[in-house]
């Protein structure tokens, strides 16, 4: 899994995760969670899965290169 700008900043920039079969991007967001309380603060974040934006349910599988993103603003 790799991290982006504010949870680079606090959790580094990668880190692996097993996880059991058909565990979903929202498991893999939660499991993230649980890990590292800091990251309850940040809001909802955005999950990319092989460099395609990735919805709660889709499921995951081994070998798959995830990308965590904390919620853009601005204008």
């Amino acid at each position: 899994m790799i991290y982006f700008a504010q949870l680079k900043e606090m959790l580094g920039p990668t880190e692996k995760f097993q996880l059991q079969d058909s565990s979903t991007v929202e498991s893999l967001v939660e499991a993230v969670t649980l890990m590292h309380e800091s990251v309850r603060g940040v809001g909802r974040i955005l999950v990319a899965v092989n460099g395609e934006f990735a919805e709660s349910e889709n499921v995951l599988v081994e070998g798959d290169i995830v990308a965590l993103f904390p919620p853009v603003s601005g204008g």
